[in-house]
């Protein structure tokens, strides 16, 4: 069951996935709408799931299910497993990668290989006050607190040595 991103609770379970281009308006309207025909239908057990689906910044892909309503399971999160590859093999884009990192620079979004961030932040050309999108959060109520967040705050600092 297909709701708006807006009206899954707060404890809705959030999976996150970075695009590694920035998606034309086309492209955005497409894999919105794909990925809404898929949560119209998705199911675990038999039991439709309560899903909402949102981009950010044209480059990051939010699906949320509200497990109070029907919790997601293996099957089904294989499920939308199978249709983001097959979604990302017919646009052309890579939603798995995890070596990049998003972050905000002079209010504009940038892409970063990890390790090339984790480099100019230990040369001092991003600040650990940089603001970076953090793709770990699980539950939709983080949106708003843990979302952006300054490196300082990050997992991030956990694998830097400056």
């Amino acid at each position: 069951m297909l709701v708006e991103f807006e009206n899954v609770g707060d404890d809705a379970r959030l999976w996150i996935y970075q695009i590694d281009k920035n998606l034309t308006i086309l492209e955005e309207e497409k894999l919105l709408n794909q990925t809404s025909e898929f949560l119209v239908n998705w199911t675990a057990h038999g039991s439709n799931l309560k899903a909402a689906v949102s981009i950010v910044a044209h480059r990051i892909l939010i699906i949320a299910a509200d497990e109070t309503f029907a919790g997601a399971s293996g099957c089904s999160i294989d499920s939308k497993m199978a249709f983001l590859r097959e979604i990302q093999m017919e646009m052309g884009i890579d939603l798995f990668s995890r070596n990049n990192l998003f972050y905000l620079e002079d209010d504009e979004l940038k892409i970063e290989d990890l390790n090339e961030f984790k480099n100019k932040l230990a040369q001092g050309e991003i600040s650990d006050e940089t603001l970076i999108y953090n793709t770990t959060i699980h539950k939709k109520g983080q949106i708003d607190d843990a979302f952006l967040i300054p490196v300082k705050n990050s997992w991030l600092m956990r694998l830097i040595e400056i």
